[in-house]
């Protein structure tokens, strides 16, 4: 099937495989194992859907030119980011782009399991990072910005040094955007949890599986499930009853 037309989440990996062009650096060849990091030259004109990501998706816009109107879960912005701005698509959700002139940028992909680790470890707790359209963040920009030169000249204990910049860059998003006054769930979060208990709410005559709920909303059965709790404060089995 599909990868667009499938509920499945798509991997770093077939994510390169539909990009309008291929990466201009990669740390996937600097064997970094923490998280990926890909330098992206865009083409003048184009437009792109994105389906959801087994990855929570940072991208950095390193020197755009370009006017990019972006829709991610439903919500739709245009602008033309500044240099040095970026943007945030937590895993599981869907974005589509247009754009029109030249700009470069790069993509950070993190996993599930590094945010939840490093989560769990801060007492924060937080599932997933909020949708972010467009943030010029210091600390967050700094980050990114050491990030891309060790991807473009490697210097020495390059992967040590670029993992450790992994762990700061995720300790950065969750210290800015889940401060003690702050959302503890992402709009991404909440929109999936509403239409997961519509579904519900309108088959309560049927058999509703945990499996195919999750496939509605495009993430595992397992993530969906944390999200479902963390969002509710009841397990999903309880509901469904």
């Amino acid at each position: 099937m599909d990868s667009l037309r499938s509920n499945r989440l798509l991997t770093p990996d077939e994510l390169q495989d539909i990009l309008p062009a291929p990466p201009a650096a990669s740390s996937t060849l600097l064997d970094w194992s923490e998280f990926r990091a890909e330098r992206q030259n865009a083409p003048i004109e184009a437009e792109f859907t994105q389906p959801p990501l087994t990855h929570h998706l940072l991208i950095y816009y390193l020197y755009p030119s370009a006017t990019l109107e972006r829709c991610i879960d439903n919500r739709t912005e245009r602008s033309s980011p500044p240099p040095g701005s970026f943007c945030v698509i937590p895993v599981g959700c869907t974005a589509k782009w247009r754009w029109q002139g030249e700009f470069d940028l790069l993509n950070i992909l993190l996993p599930v399991e590094l945010f939840s680790k490093i989560s769990a470890e801060s007492g924060s707790n937080t599932i997933a990072p909020p949708i972010i359209f467009e943030s010029s963040e210091p600390l967050i920009q700094s980050t990114l910005s050491l990030i891309n030169n060790e991807l473009v000249s490697p210097s020495f204990a390059n992967k040590i040094y670029a993992e450790s910049l992994a762990n700061l860059l995720v300790v950065n998003l969750i210290r800015t955007f889940f401060t003690a006054n702050s959302v503890s769930r992402s709009k991404c979060s909440n929109h999936k949890i509403s239409s997961a208990l519509d579904y519900i709410h309108e088959h309560l005559a049927e058999d509703i599986s945990l499996s195919k709920l999750a496939a509605l909303v495009h993430l595992s059965p397992f993530y969906f499930s944390r999200v479902f709790k963390k969002g509710t404060g009841f397990r999903i089995s309880v509901s469904l009853l």
